[in-house]
């Protein structure tokens, strides 16, 4: 016989109760914030500088290939040759893109761990009243 067929509730007979209901202390931030998005398509076409992408051989690599089939394509046209190249600048535009999302939300993140983490006094600690080591800390 179970508890909850003897009317006895399931917390008072020595059987777990219903798990209490989780909330967030904090809201969860966007996993992919219009601000960020918009920087990052920027950052994705200014990281097509070669002197930018030398830094990351393999899309540096990708990058040239891009290059070349495109002066091809414009020399001789053909679908194949358009649509490798189409094929390699998304490639590198969304590597680029992908990368600089990344870089804004580790700055974001650090921003609001930085803002949350430390506190610091006024610059002018005399017209308060607080310990002198206080304000050496600043």
């Amino acid at each position: 016989m179970t508890a909850s067929a003897t009317g006895v509730p399931p917390g008072e007979a020595g059987l777990p109760g219903p798990r209490p209901v989780k909330t967030r202390t904090r809201p969860a931030a966007a996993l992919l914030e219009p601000a960020i998005l918009r920087h990052a398509l920027l950052r994705a076409f200014v990281k097509l500088d070669p002197r930018l992408m030398v830094k990351i051989p393999v899309m540096f690599v990708v990058e040239i290939g891009s290059v070349i089939t495109t002066i091809e394509f414009f020399a001789r046209p053909d679908l194949f040759v358009g649509l490798v190249t189409l094929w390699l600048w998304a490639t590198v535009l969304f590597a680029n893109f992908a990368e600089a999302v990344a870089e804004g939300r580790g700055k974001a993140q650090a921003a609001r761990f930085g803002a949350a983490g430390r506190r610091r006094p006024p610059a002018d600690c005399s017209r308060i009243a607080v310990p002198r080591w206080f304000c050496r800390l600043s």
